[in-house]
């Protein structure tokens, strides 16, 4: 992590932020429903209410995060955020 933060190249030295160490991190790994990752909130404007609803965890993967000004599904996020809350 520290070569990835402290590389010259202008998207460190793999793509997909930390995915790639985890994936080295943790090989064998158990195969879960999509609602324990329901992924997509930072990049599809379009998704269901029924995925939503049904979703354990929700990530905010992609450019739009629900603390950014242009930011989605900010109302899922909003619960868990506060004025104390720094990010």
């Amino acid at each position: 992590m520290k070569e990835h933060k402290e590389s010259t190249a202008k998207q460190g030295l793999f793509l997909l932020g930390t995915q790639p160490i985890m994936n080295i991190m943790f090989p064998h790994f158990v195969e879960l429903p999509l609602q324990w990752n329901s992924t997509g909130l930072g990049g599809n404007p379009r998704l269901e209410k029924k995925y939503l609803d049904a979703a354990k965890i929700l990530h905010w993967n992609g450019a739009r995060k629900p603390w950014l000004n242009n930011g989605l599904y900010k109302q899922l996020w909003s619960p868990y955020f506060d004025d104390q809350t720094r990010i």
